[in-house]
């Protein structure tokens, strides 16, 4: 339990991978953009040629 909460924290030592710091400064990044593509653009793979969203 404290190895699990070491690299969740990002105390562990490596520098590589993501802890809960990390996802907390990227979801004001990754969130408008996931935002974006789902409801403007009318989903992940189903893009209208404009992407203009109509309501």
């Amino acid at each position: 339990m404290i190895e699990f909460l070491k690299h969740l924290f990002g105390f562990c030592g490596e520098h590589w991978h993501p802890n809960v710091f990390t996802l907390a400064a990227s979801v004001p990044i990754i969130g408008p953009a996931i935002y974006y593509v789902k409801c403007k653009c009318g989903g992940w793979f189903k893009h209208k040629k404009n992407c203009k969203h109509k309501n």
